[in-house]
Formats: C-alpha cells, structure tokens, sequence
C-alpha cells in the first residue's frame, strides 16, 4: 500500500477525488481515505502540520504501508505551477540549518514514473518542511 501524507485537507484533495472505492477513518490527529487506483491500494492521510504529527499519523495505520509520498504545499511559487501542481522532493530540510535528506534514487524514480503514467503533472525540486501551518 502507498500512503500519501498531507498535512492540510486541501492538499489531500486532489489525490482523494482519483481514488475508487474509498472508505474514510478517522484518526486521533486527522484522517485517512484508502481506495484503489487500478489494480494498486493507496492511502491518502491527513495529518496536521508538523513532523511529529505526520509520524503519529503514520504510526497508526494498520497495515503500516509500503512505500509512503509525503506531499504538501509548496512555499514559493513558479511559472508554470498552478493549483494542484506537485513537486516532487529531490532533497528534505528539516529547517534552513539542517543537512538535506535525499529520497533512495529508485523510490523518487518510481513515484515520477507512477505519476507520469497517470497522467499527473509535477516537477523535481527541493522541499523545506516546517512544523507550523504558516499564515
């Protein structure tokens, strides 16, 4: 099973609305539609902002999944993105100080590859993750 993690509702939106067959669980912090997309099973979480949040989300799911698409809000905007565009992470900061996280080369491949079979557009780039909802 493939869970994408979101922080915000909104954000979850997009991925929800392309599932079949959901079925929709609540969790102590957010909420959770699993369906299925073609012959795969996906999860889409909602977790609240925050690291410790999304752990606790993840945590919690049973069975735990087998591969996991963290997605959310990106923070600066570029020509070309319009609502709904995805950025694949080719690196993580924790915050400005921290040293980037890269995803394993064939997971990135392969989630570039599943969205661009199903027709979902998206560009490569890096990713800051904050512990706040910024307003």
């Amino acid at each position: 099973m493939l869970v994408i993690l979101t922080a915000l509702p909104w954000e979850a939106d997009r991925f929800v609305q392309r599932l079949q067959d959901r079925r929709r669980s609540e969790l102590a912090q957010g909420w959770v539609v699993c369906g299925t997309r073609g012959a795969l099973e996906y999860c889409v979480v909602v977790s609240g902002p925050g690291p410790d949040r999304a752990r606790a989300a993840i945590a919690a799911l049973d069975p735990p999944p087998t591969a996991m698409l963290a997605t959310g809000v990106a923070g600066g905007l570029s020509l070309g993105m319009g609502a709904g565009s995805l950025v694949l992470a080719d690196q993580l900061l924790a915050s400005p100080e921290s040293r980037p996280l890269k995803p394993e080369a064939h997971l990135a491949a392969w989630v570039g590859q599943t969205l661009a079979r199903d027709s979902i557009p998206y560009r490569s780039g890096g990713n800051l993750s904050v512990a706040t909802e910024l307003t």
